[in-house]
């Protein structure tokens, strides 16, 4: 399936979230880091085929969003996003804390 298509096989030593911070995209099945990118304005979202998936998945509007459950709806979100113009961003930051701040507020709180 993979041998003469466009997927890249990454070396498992390389900084994923370095990689992550230059896609276009993001799908995972099961990684936190969708919803880290996200406060990097970086679409990513989860692959969840038919609502099986639901290690991390709520059932609420929010986490709707980041969820791919059929074959169409990823054709769909692939095509939108894989130009994406950063004029037209979406508001991703409301899913989780800008992780550049994250260290300082660990510490502040450890520290109070």
């Amino acid at each position: 399936v993979l041998k003469n298509g466009n997927v890249i096989i990454l070396n498992p030593k390389v900084d994923s979230y370095q990689l992550c911070s230059k896609a276009k995209i993001i799908y995972s099945w099961a990684s936190t880091m969708i919803v880290e990118m996200r406060t990097l304005n970086i679409p990513s979202f989860f692959l969840d085929p038919g609502h099986r998936n639901n290690q991390f998945n709520q059932s609420n509007e929010l986490w709707e969003k980041m969820r791919i459950s059929t074959y169409e709806s990823l054709l769909e979100t692939t095509n939108k996003f894989i130009d994406y113009d950063t004029k037209n961003k979406h508001l991703m930051t409301d899913y989780c804390d800008i992780s550049t701040d994250t260290s300082l507020i660990i510490y502040n709180n450890l520290k109070s």
